[in-house]
């Protein structure tokens, strides 16, 4: 039987607060382009005072770096994946073999997320109700291609029975762990917003240290979040859909 959303939810706090050191070097690594672009930001506004024709410079230092932080991200998000797994397993990844071995995981865990993204789209252009539906069959796509190594079309037939006969509970637990993680995200960040308010200093400073506080609170939440959504994953694959009454969505 799948767990309830509050176990889940449970479940994915007690796995932050008890391993949270594993999950450092992750969090840094996924932080860091958020701060690089912050800093240029501040330095290109300076800059162009004095060289007004440096901005042409900063923007496409500023558009490299947004490449790059999202091979970034995705390499660090793959390793944090792995890292949570072997903490709800009580086991300790080194972070430094573990990027390593994410490193190869990358292309295939982008182009199944693209094959995904593409069938949502299509389900979506057709009418809004499948594009739902599509979404919730492939949101677990990419467990399979990180850790059994599967092909993109195969991650996606895998997630999809996990989902189907049992589409309505595995949507509320979707829907509710998100709903709870974006709550807290967003009541902390507006507590770093109001904090950085009353800092004396520039509009324009502010309004990045605010912005950089608030993605820095995001950062901080992602190995929970993500916990959440692998802790269902597992035990929607510990549970096979014939354990359960059938719950689904008109057929498409």
């Amino acid at each position: 039987m799948l767990k309830s959303a509050p176990e889940i939810i449970s479940e994915s706090f007690h796995l932050y607060t008890k391993h949270w050191r594993n999950f450092v070097p992750y969090m840094l690594v996924i932080f860091l382009p958020t701060l690089t672009l912050s800093l240029i930001g501040i330095f290109s506004s300076y800059l162009e005072v004095f060289i007004p024709a440096s901005g042409l410079i900063s923007n496409i230092i500023i558009i490299i770096i947004y490449a790059a932080s999202f091979v970034i991200t995705v390499w660090a998000t793959i390793a944090l994946i792995r890292a949570l797994s072997a903490s709800l397993a009580e086991q300790t990844l080194d972070w430094k073999e573990n990027f390593k071995v994410s490193n190869h995981l990358m292309l295939p865990t982008i182009l199944t997320s693209i094959i995904a993204g593409l069938i949502v789209l299509g389900g979506s252009i057709l009418f809004v109700i499948p594009g739902i539906i599509f979404t919730v069959w492939y949101s677990f796509a990419n467990y399979p291609v990180i850790f059994d190594g599967a092909k993109s079309m195969e991650a996606l037939r895998i997630s999809k029975s996990l989902v189907v006969g049992r589409w309505v509970q595995i949507t509320w637990r979707i829907i509710a762990i998100g709903f709870i993680f974006a709550l807290i995200s967003i009541v902390l960040s507006s507590l770093t917003t109001f904090v950085a308010d009353k800092i004396p200093m520039a509009d324009f400073l502010k309004s990045t240290l605010s912005s950089l506080l608030s993605s820095l609170v995001s950062t901080i939440l992602v190995p929970l979040s993500t916990a959440g959504s692998l802790i269902l994953y597992y035990n929607a694959k510990a549970n096979p859909v014939g354990s359960e009454l059938p719950l689904t969505p008109p057929k498409i």
